[in-house]
């Protein structure tokens, strides 16, 4: 007898909509009835150019139109009421919610349907963006907490994530687990650095969460310095004007490409030499575990969810978050030492493969929808031995 599983999300965009559509692309449809009720406006162009093989392959969709981002009584209140409707409709064993607005309204009519196992995935939390005031992430906080109550388990997608839910006393070591994210890998030959020009690039969403416009500020300090190095952007989103504006005040219009949105990017990230990702928080970022199996070195921001698969000293460098200065030194010992660069990107591809394989995130998913907890894997222990090979 198949498990009827519900997924809630509605953010269907950049690394959510990323790990929606793998779990769904290859989970095993002869064990599971999987449906999905999603946002329209929220679903990026990716997820929609794959509607139709999800519906092909049996999974059941279900749109709901006020299910928006902001904060809205009305629509919030609407969608809760649809998404019961559904619910109902469906009769799911599991209600699996994936983001942190999904994770509100989605939780909370699951329990109105008296749904006996409720998951949730935040894909971070909206209070570890330190940039809030303080009195917005004492609310988000609290809204969590209260949701932690109806929840069977909350899947991190970091240890980090997790250590910070239970120090905010939103979860407990026993209703929460790590499982990280996994990719399938590519089939894209890894070539050492050879080119006169260092590319070094990133793949983001052009949001404040990603703060592209440090970005820009180091990429402005790194080509007053060196001209045999450009940057390039792939991404886009509600700071693209002002990125521009930036790059063309600076007049770095020849040295900082932005490419837009990509529906795959694997093939640009392997002309990458060095991946750059700025981001002022995360859970755990699709774009650096694509990065890692295209062995590539990493220059990331000391936050959670980076600094778990970047390890400062493997297999890249890490700096503090809003400081162009030191990200900027940090790409310079690696344009300064190509064998360095070369090393980092080796590990990378060393910790792609321990850690971050599809296999590895479905067969954890397979054990909860099973009622069997899984263990939380730490990357700890590999790198210990890895350094100590390495001296």
């Amino acid at each position: 007898m198949k498990k009827k599983v519900l997924y809630i999300c509605e953010a269907t965009a950049g690394g959510v909509r990323k790990h929606i559509i793998d779990v769904l692309d290859h989970i095993d449809t002869s064990k599971y009835d999987m449906s999905i009720i999603y946002s329209e406006i929220g679903a990026d162009e990716v997820f929609r150019a794959n509607i139709d093989t999800l519906k092909k392959k049996g999974i059941q969709l279900y749109s709901v139109n006020n299910f928006v981002n902001h904060i809205s009584l009305f629509d919030d209140l609407k969608a809760l009421y649809q998404i019961v409707k559904i619910i109902k409709k469906v009769q799911p064993e599991i209600v699996h919610c994936h983001s942190s607005k999904a994770g509100a309204i989605g939780r909370l009519a699951a329990k109105i349907c008296r749904i006996n196992q409720i998951i949730y995935t935040p894909h971070a939390y909206s209070f570890q963006n330190q940039t809030l005031n303080k009195n917005k992430r004492n609310a988000y906080i609290f809204i969590e907490k209260f949701l932690g109550k109806i929840t069977t388990l909350t899947i991190n997608v970091s240890e980090g994530e997790r250590q910070y839910a239970i120090e905010k006393n939103i979860v407990k070591e026993d209703n929460s687990v790590v499982i990280f994210n996994g990719i399938t890998s590519n089939s894209i030959s890894v070539n050492p650095i050879q080119n006169k020009t260092i590319r070094i690039g990133t793949t983001m969403r052009m949001e404040i969460q990603k703060d592209p416009l440090t970005f820009v500020e180091i990429a402005k300090r790194i080509v007053e310095k060196y001209s045999n190095v450009e940057f390039i952007f792939v991404g886009d989103g509600q700071l693209k004007e002002e990125l521009y504006k930036r790059i063309r005040m600076y007049k770095l219009e020849e040295k900082v490409k932005l490419l837009g949105f990509k529906k795959d990017v694997i093939d640009i990230v392997s002309t990458f030499d060095v991946y750059l990702i700025t981001s002022l928080y995360e859970g755990l970022p699709y774009s650096v575990i694509e990065a890692l199996s295209l062995e590539k070195p990493i220059i990331a921001t000391n936050v959670t969810g980076n600094n778990e698969i970047v390890i400062d000293g493997y297999n890249g460098l890490l700096f503090e978050p809003m400081n162009p200065e030191k990200g900027a030194e940090k790409i310079e010992i690696l344009i300064n030492n190509r064998t360095l660069m070369r090393h980092y990107g080796i590990n990378s591809g060393k910790l792609y493969e321990e850690y971050f394989i599809i296999e590895n995130m479905l067969d954890a998913l397979d054990k909860i929808y099973h009622n069997v907890k899984p263990s939380s894997k730490r990357i700890e222990p590999v790198f210990t031995q890895a350094v100590q090979s390495f001296f």
